[in-house]
């Protein structure tokens, strides 16, 4: 019996995760994410790709980092309009909102929201 290729999709999440010779979209899309966020081109640092890996490697869905990306430059905006401090400046900052919005997925997958309970 002859077997298909993967999707590539399925492709890309098998690929090695060194961002030197072989970044999935997934980092590249996370990176563009990060560098229109901060108005600048500057690239994510090494413990920024650490952060990034953990969070490919857990499973985290591309959605769940966007969003939680934007809820927490939206944060640090608003924080910003009371004080001088709130800029961020690593990726990592942005795992609390990463990770709530990665729940709020999986709660809506499975048809429930994560605050509820049953």
């Amino acid at each position: 019996m002859r077997r298909h290729p993967a999707p590539a999709e399925a492709q890309l999440t098998r690929m090695p995760i060194n961002p030197v010779n072989a970044t999935p979209i997934y980092f590249t899309i996370v990176e563009d994410h990060w560098t229109r966020h901060r108005r600048s081109s500057g690239l994510l640092s090494p413990q920024d790709w650490q952060t990034l890996t953990a969070w490919h490697d857990a499973g985290i869905p591309l959605a769940a980092v966007l969003r939680g990306m934007d809820a927490a430059f939206a944060r640090s905006a608003e924080r910003r309009k009371f004080s001088t401090s709130g800029h961020i400046n690593a990726l990592s900052y942005c795992e609390p909102q990463v990770l709530d919005a990665a729940n709020q997925l999986r709660g809506a997958r499975a048809g429930t929201h994560p605050t509820e309970k049953g």
